[in-house]
């Protein structure tokens, strides 16, 4: 299972390419959260790109290493890798 966070804020059309490349090259076992700071860009744009392995998620009070943080105590994962 591979795991890819996203965070967004104001940024559809660079989210929309980078999913959509993500789509062309999707194998089995992948997630991506998308993690937005507003519930009303979230709605929009879950209704402009749908797809099963795509989880929306608003966090409240955005905060890079907030949400980070909430996403590493929760997953179910055994590796965490780390781009540089």
């Amino acid at each position: 299972m591979l795991n890819v966070v996203i965070p967004t804020k104001n940024r559809e059309d660079k989210l929309l390419n980078c999913l959509e490349s993500i789509d062309k090259c999707i194998f089995n076992g992948i997630n991506v959260y998308v993690y937005f700071d507003t519930t009303d860009e979230k709605l929009r744009f879950y209704n402009k790109f749908k797809r099963s392995w795509i989880n929306y998620m608003h966090f409240e009070n955005y905060r890079v290493p907030d949400f980070w943080n909430s996403f590493l105590l929760n997953m179910n994962d055994n590796l965490l890798c780390r781009s540089s």
